[in-house]
């Protein structure tokens, strides 16, 4: 991409693994990256740290991203995990460390006269600003529209009411905050990981054409062996035992299931509801918990297990889906993922309609033939195909052709 445009970028962790801003490093359209905690080479403190306290911080380093581009805050940081600390449900310091870092963003565009590429918690303040330039402004919307989701949750539930009523409060994410609802009106462009994530956002008004659908990527090893098919039917589980997963439909679907007999269910979640505890104690004992694992063991479970399910209500992509595709394990998930961007039952993806038990069920047990059959070694090498189709090297170039693409000068 040749342009003399140079954008400031702008959010908290190690959000997808920083290839944002790598994108926007490797085509030489980066001015700024603006962050909390980030390990730079350059870093004196960093290498002073012992090798056990460093390994920690590992992961808040990207290959590729120059240094003198990154300017890490851990003020911001801190204060970001404040809330955790103290205990504040309201995450105020969350809500601070979000307005601190678009107000850094502002700072930074005006004095290099750069443009904006930022994550939805990040935009506002720097998107409603007043600048002596004219700033091209990219939003990058990674969650659902808040108004969307809530709305598409509670038509699903009213229809599939399984009668729990006891869910926490942080299942919902604050939809009234005008920050994230309309972040979008002040943008020149959007984008986002799925069509579903769009599809929220042209629910709110957003028109089709300023809004590009770049999905996310994962690495796959090139020397990754293949696994055999597993010996019986083993489903697998990973993420957060919240509502908005749908694993409370999962165990329901599991427990009317007809499944041969050396059939098992890993669930793989470092939090639960409360509100799923008792339909977990009345469970067979073909399911298991797991309050967490390691990467290695993940990858094992994935390479072990016939089928990855996370039946979502609503999800803005579902990285999970990928590494799971990448160990050669097939998936079902809902229409209300990525997973119709990504493939097709080809390709070792299934779909059941979200929120309903019934159509979950019926999906488990065909699989349950279909994945255990000796030929069915087909489904998870054209899995791990899909997933080193969709690499994060695709993703940063996606990022790049959009806003080559669709910017206006």
């Amino acid at each position: 991409m040749t342009t003399s445009r140079k954008f400031v970028a702008a959010f908290a962790g190690r959000r997808d693994g920083y290839q944002v801003p790598l994108a926007l490093a490797e085509s030489n359209t980066l001015e700024k990256f603006l962050t909390g905690l980030y390990l730079r080479r350059s870093d004196a403190w960093a290498n002073r740290l012992p090798e056990k306290i460093r390994g920690k911080f590992e992961s808040r380093v990207c290959d590729g991203l120059p240094d003198q581009l990154v300017q890490p805050s851990l003020r911001i940081e801190l204060m970001q995990h404040l809330s955790r600390i103290v205990g504040d449900p309201t995450n105020r310091s969350w809500q601070w460390a979000n307005r601190a870092i678009s107000v850094a963003a502002r700072g930074a565009a005006r004095r290099s006269r750069s443009d904006l590429l930022l994550y939805e918690p990040y935009a506002w303040e720097a998107f409603t600003a007043d600048y002596s330039h004219r700033p091209r402004k990219v939003l990058f919307h990674f969650h659902l529209h808040p108004v969307f989701e809530r709305d598409l949750t509670e038509q699903q539930e009213k229809a599939h009411s399984l009668g729990i009523t006891n869910w926490l409060a942080t299942d919902a994410r604050q939809e009234d905050d005008n920050r994230v609802i309309d972040a979008w009106r002040h943008s020149d462009l959007v984008i986002c990981a799925s069509s579903f994530t769009k599809r929220s956002l042209t629910s709110q008004g957003l028109a089709p054409e300023r809004c590009i659908v770049v999905p996310y990527g994962i690495d796959v090893p090139p020397d990754d062996m293949d696994v055999p098919v597993p010996d019986g039917f083993s489903v697998l589980f990973v993420g957060s035992g919240i509502r908005r997963k749908g694993l409370h439909h999962l165990l329901n679907a599991w427990s009317r299931a007809n499944l041969p007999k050396r059939s098992s269910l890993t669930l793989v979640c470092r939090s639960l509801d409360p509100a799923l505890v008792p339909l977990l104690g009345e469970m067979p004992p073909n399911v298991r918990l797991l309050r967490g694992a390691s990467a290695s063991e993940l990858k094992e479970l994935y390479q072990k297990s016939s089928l990855f399910a996370m039946p979502s209500l609503v999800e803005g992509f579902g990285q999970v889906y990928l590494e799971a595709l990448s160990a050669g394990c097939p998936v079902l998930g809902t229409p209300n993922t990525c997973l119709p961007d990504l493939g097709s039952e080809e390709d070792g993806i299934f779909i059941c309609d979200a929120g309903d038990v019934a159509s979950l069920q019926s999906r488990l047990e065909t699989l349950s033939e279909t994945l255990t059959r000796p030929d069915s070694d087909r489904l998870r090498t054209r899995a791990k195909e899909i997933a080193r189709r969709h690499s994060w090297r695709r993703f940063r170039q996606g990022i790049n052709d959009a806003i080559s693409t669709h910017l206006p000068e």
